[in-house]
């Protein structure tokens, strides 16, 4: 169970890292020169994911190893893979195709990968969430999407 928590923290520490310094420069619009740029947000989730997971990885380090089996067996890592696949494809997919076209996809692949199997649940969330996020980060917010 320790060499679990250790690996799980271990790489979400790196995966914190790797949004702080190449995600989300590469993804969010240049600073327009009024309020805050639009990549402070996600720089400070990225930071607390990976402060947060040091402070545990720290904490799992310290204790004494437990000889409990493991509750993690091939069935769900490769269905947390799957999930990990279409976030990171998510951003090159909206760069490809634009935000709500790029979203719409993207939340039908989670919600059918997380075991959604309503269609009009499915469409009624993949349609309305993007749209609405669109039209408050572009006119409320002011903060330009792809």
């Amino acid at each position: 169970m320790r060499q679990l928590l250790l690996g799980t923290f271990s790489t979400l520490a790196v995966l914190g890292l790797v949004l702080f310094f190449f995600v989300i420069p590469r993804f969010t619009p240049d600073y327009m020169g009024y309020g805050l740029p639009s990549s402070t947000l996600p720089n400070l989730l990225a930071l607390s994911i990976t402060v947060f997971s040091l402070i545990e990885l720290w904490k799992t380090y310290q204790k004494k190893d437990d000889k409990r089996p493991s509750p993690i067996d091939l069935k769900k890592i490769l269905h947390a893979g799957q999930i990990l696949a279409v976030g990171f494809l998510t951003f090159p997919l909206m760069d490809i195709i634009t935000f709500i076209p790029g979203a719409m996809v993207s939340i039908i692949a989670f919600q059918l990968i997380c075991g959604q199997r309503k269609i009009k649940t499915i469409l009624s969330i993949a349609v309305v969430l993007p749209i609405v996020v669109y039209l408050i980060s572009t006119y409320l917010l002011l903060i330009p999407l792809p």
